[in-house]
């Protein structure tokens, strides 16, 4: 198939080839996330209880895959940059292997802010870090949201783009 888009910048043409079989995903990623009910009051007790829902309820024989942990796991980092649970979440790896242990897929949250957007520590300046931290606990998704990010995007740019600027431009 051929995509063909056009707007006042220009126009551009591409080729697709459409893959439909037994490879690939026959129901788009589904699965429960701790926010919608529970906001901030989430726990290992909670998620394991969900899990449990999950395969209970019969939804994990309906493609329903995933448990994914928001907002207010995160703790404290260590004197290496190490991001660690907070006290509600006692052992990651093993409320991940519990998950798994279902036949789901675990969830994780953070963003690339400084903070999350409940105000909670996120991975500015610890990406690499908190990959392989999450990494090491087998998460299979990460939730990355840019709330405290977006605030920073406006500093990040002026300091990218200043050097193109034109001395009569004016710089907000």
């Amino acid at each position: 198939m051929t995509f063909t888009a056009s707007n006042a910048l220009g126009k551009n043409t591409a080729s697709f080839k459409i893959v439909v079989g037994p490879s690939i995903c026959l129901t788009p990623p589904m699965g429960w996330n701790s926010w919608n009910n529970f906001g901030p009051r989430i726990d290992d007790a909670t998620i394991r209880a969900e899990a449990d829902g999950m395969v209970s309820t019969g939804l994990v024989d309906h493609g329903w895959t995933y448990i994914c942990m928001d907002d207010n796991w995160q703790g404290e980092r260590d004197e290496q940059g190490t991001i660690h649970a907070n006290a509600k979440f006692p052992d990651m790896k093993a409320l991940t292997d519990y998950i798994h242990g279902k036949g789901l897929k675990a969830g994780i949250y953070s963003g690339p802010g400084t903070y999350s957007c409940d105000g909670e520590e996120a991975s500015y300046q610890h990406e690499d870090q908190d990959a392989a931290t999450y990494a090491a606990w087998v998460e299979d998704y990460l939730k990355y949201d840019m709330c405290s990010y977006s605030l920073m995007i406006p500093l990040e740019l002026s300091r990218m783009c200043a050097p193109l600027l034109s001395p009569t431009m004016k710089r907000r």
